[in-house]
């Protein structure tokens, strides 16, 4: 609302607390007829209107919008309904219900791979008197996460994972409560856990023992098993005084007795810190409540803690995002639903919860689920399709969430079932045990290798380029044959080839004279900036050789006009950039790879399946199974393998087709092929085992997870589905065996290139002395159930031709005996 001024018109801002009815006596008010009806309102958290207390504010939105336009956002309008009177509901369903623009709640968010996942530490049962026990398992979980933060930290750089805060959250301004006519406090529970925990090390190197070992005594209440550790598979087995030690150093920056002290140049606010902290950055935790002297009072009756004054030390909660801050953990209530933005928070704790605050609740829940994500996209790293992401990140993007009362995080429960994201539930894998410790070798780089530290300058040394822009049309006949006849007919009398490779004579190419060489320049190198290759130089030379030196397309008739070869030319230059960096990248980490040994602990190897159910039948039948033993296969609501020789049990697999339409598991189970491929190995296994060649070797299978296990060439993509490893007991060579299941419709033998030349070159790592000295022989298969006559490019060889050209093998007849056949080269 403004009025001309000098310069034209004023832009005239009014803190909307000054609009009134009415004009008040001081004369700082704005009388809403001043305004007028006719206006744009844009009212941000919509949702507090619902409440009985907020319709003044609902009224003055109406008035001022009445001849205008009234735009309201909110996350949580389903919600803060839900909690409206009976009498309420009603109306506000008319209202809104009529009136919505664009529903995008967060399981559409989720969905969409959108922000954090999450994690519910869904405890069976709780005792008061294992509070404490409770959140030691929470803080290890914590923990967790920033032991991966460490580790990684460089790699997770280019997904702008912030380091993680725990963050404990009511829906209560105070830290005080009333319960069973005493006064209580979750807060000074929390405080209280804090002293003992550091002051109390038999305790809690007690505690933090069992709980390493997966014994910590909570249960899961949908699956049974340990509550805590398909969270923290990174510290599972350590030795607890090892990661207390740190714990203390990196989490709480010190050792010695627990102090509080009250920061008195910030209104409500406490500091947490321990009596050896280094002075200049001394707070690890910061409490922010409303009433703290009460709650200073409570501390001294109740903890035995006097809370100190600190009247120097500004602010710490406005310190939590700053780059490097010390602090690790948060405690509050309001100011965390409203006005507070962290990209920080990784575990969240419910204190004080209570069952009308379902609102507050998806606040709270979308303050810890948000996420920068890689190039600012605000997705997860399974949502992307940008290469494989660092070791350990899911967990960084996987917000935890645990209450000490079992009733807070039902009532969680509830609110989130609301949001139609159906029932989750963790399914911790059985490792095999003993593990074969030093028997699993897998190629790695090099520490302190990265081949997008090394700059490469593009040339013509790279593969041949033909690209396929040819349009397909199958005609479905009941003879297959005459299906193929067809299709090759199109082929032959419906198709040009542009070759912008020079003439038998060495005359340019009239395709190559026909390309604008300024733009394809231009296109090379826009697209080298959207693919990152930032450590590939470009030179306009060099675009205009490799052009003319090795790319080909495949065009119908009549597509070779001029205005579209430019298209084509930019299009198979930009293949070629793929397929050179790829080469240079498989030749860089070939010479700078060396062997490893998987471990059980190794972040690389499945420790749980996450289960979401959408079905309350369905959950109900899964929450049962997952009660019992899971060793033997099934078919029934949990598809499942039981193998001796895999090191993990059991191996989900997809169900039938309205089964996937109500179950999601992270990382997906085995479809068709891959549990035929499982099943076969298996049962070749069982009937050859005994058997020589076989009977002196020991069979070892990996399921492996998808982008975030094991692989080499990263930007090529080879990530196998399993690895299989053959032990000689008697000459100790031990053969590693990369699996792909993979179809042959669509892109052929040439859409596979990438993939064959990193398999050639996975074959060629066992000449180097680093596995040739040590006896590992690396080898590694495409496996394929497409038949040859689908293959588009097969040009009418045999399987037993494409077997012997390609590190290809077709998934039938004897496959397995193949796979696993011992030559006199692996001796």
């Amino acid at each position: 609302h403004g009025q001309n001024g000098l310069y034209g018109p004023t832009v005239k801002v009014i803190e909307i607390h000054k609009l009134a009815e009415t004009a008040s006596r001081d004369g700082v008010s704005v009388v809403l007829e001043e305004i007028g009806s006719n206006n744009l309102v844009i009212v941000d958290e919509g949702h507090k209107g619902t409440g009985s207390e907020a319709q003044v504010w609902k009224n003055r939105q109406k008035y001022l919008s009445e001849r205008g336009f009234l735009l309201e956002y909110s996350a949580t309008f389903a919600q803060a309904i839900a909690a409206a009177g009976r009498r309420s509901q009603q109306d506000l369903l008319q209202e809104y219900g009529q009136a919505i623009l664009f529903d995008y709640s967060y399981a559409h968010f989720y969905h969409d791979g959108y922000g954090k996942d999450f994690a519910v530490l869904n405890l069976q049962d709780e005792r008061p008197d294992q509070a404490h026990e409770l959140l030691a398992g929470a803080l290890l979980v914590f923990y967790h996460q920033r032991f991966l933060y460490r580790q990684y930290e460089l790699a997770y750089r280019p997904f702008n994972i912030e380091m993680p805060l725990w963050v404990l959250l009511g829906s209560s301004v105070n830290a005080l409560y009333t319960q069973s006519r005493q006064r209580r406090s979750d807060v000074a529970e929390v405080v209280a856990f804090l002293k003992r925990f550091v002051e109390d090390r038999d305790w809690s190197l007690s505690v933090l023992g069992r709980i390493l070992q997966s014994e910590s005594g909570f249960r899961d209440a949908g699956s049974g098993q340990d509550l805590f550790a398909p969270h923290m598979p990174g510290l599972l087995g350590k030795d607890p005084a090892e990661v207390y030690q740190t714990i203390l150093a990196d989490l709480f920056h010190g050792s010695g007795g627990l102090e509080v002290w009250e920061l008195k140049q910030a209104d409500g606010e406490l500091g947490l810190r321990l009596s050896t902290a280094d002075e200049a950055a001394p707070y690890f935790g910061v409490i922010n409540i409303g009433d703290s002297s009460a709650f200073k009072k409570y501390l001294a009756e109740h903890v035995g803690i006097e809370t100190q004054e600190d009247n120097f030390r500004p602010s710490q909660f406005g310190q939590v995002d700053a780059p490097g801050s010390p602090i690790s953990l948060l405690i509050g209530a309001k100011k965390f639903i409203e006005g507070w933005s962290s990209w920080r928070v990784s575990s969240m704790g419910l204190l004080n919860v209570g069952r009308g605050a379902g609102s507050q609740i998806i606040q709270l829940f979308g303050r810890g689920v948000r996420l920068k994500g890689k190039g600012m996209s605000l997705k997860r790293s399974d949502a992307l399709r940008d290469g494989p992401p660092p070791p350990g990140i899911s967990f960084l993007e996987t917000l935890t969430i645990f209450g000490w009362n079992a009733n807070y995080i039902q009532t969680f429960r509830q609110i989130m079932d609301a949001e139609n994201l159906g029932r989750a539930f963790t399914l911790s894998v059985q490792k095999m045990t003993p593990w074969p410790e030093n028997k699993l070798p897998v190629p790695q780089t090099k520490a302190g290798f990265d081949a997008n530290q090394l700059c490469w300058t593009l040339d013509d040394s790279g593969p041949d380029v033909e690209i396929d822009l040819t349009a397909r049309l199958s005609v479905f006949t009941s003879q297959g044959q005459g299906r193929q006849l067809r299709e090759q007919a199109g082929e032959r009398y419906g198709t040009v080839v542009v070759d912008f490779r020079p003439l038998a004579d060495d005359k340019p190419s009239p395709y190559s004279r026909m390309v604008n060489q300024e733009t394809l320049y231009l296109a090379a190198l826009t697209y080298k900036q959207a693919r990152g290759y930032a450590n590939l130089h470009v030179t306009p030379a060099s675009v205009q050789q490799v052009l003319i030196q090795r790319c080909r397309a495949r065009l119908s008739q009549g597509d070779d006009m001029p205005q579209r070869l430019q298209a084509v030319a930019e299009q198979s230059l930009c293949t070629y950039l793929d397929r050179f960096v790829r080469m240079k990248e498989r030749d860089a980490e070939s010479k700078n790879a060396e062997p490893s040994y998987l471990t059980a602990a190794d972040p690389r190897v499945l420790s749980a399946y996450q289960i979401r159910v959408t079905s309350d039948s369905l959950a109900a039948q899964i929450e049962q199974l997952l009660q019992g033993n899971l060793d033997s296969d099934a078919g029934e609501s949990l598809p499942r393998l039981h193998v001796d020789r895999s090191l993990y049990n059991p191996l989900l697999t997809e169900g039938g087709t309205e089964w996937r339409k109500q179950v999601s598991l992270h990382p997906p189970g085995l479809n068709v092929d891959e549990r035929q491929f499982i099943i076969d190995i298996r049962k070749f296994w069982a009937d050859n085992h005994t058997l020589p060649p076989w009977r002196d070797q020991e069979l070892h299978i990996l399921r492996n997870t998808a982008r975030t296990g094991i692989g080499l060439f990263n930007r090529s993509g080879f990530y196998p589905d399993f690895l299989l490893w053959l032990s000689s007991t008697d000459t100790g060579t031990v053969r590693v065996i990369f699996v792909d299941p993979h179809g042959l419709h669509h892109g052929g033998l040439a859409g596979n290139a990438d993939k064959f030349a990193a398999l050639d070159a996975l074959r060629a790592l066992s000449n180097q002395p680093e596995f040739r000295e040590k006896k590992i022989r690396l080898n590694g298969f495409l496996l394929t159930t497409t038949p040859v006559d689908k293959i588009v490019d097969a040009e009418m060889r045999s399987e037993a031709e494409l077997e012997r050209t390609y590190p290809l093998l077709f998934q039938r007849g004897d496959y397995a005996r193949k796979l696993l056949q011992t030559t006199d080269a692996d001796q």
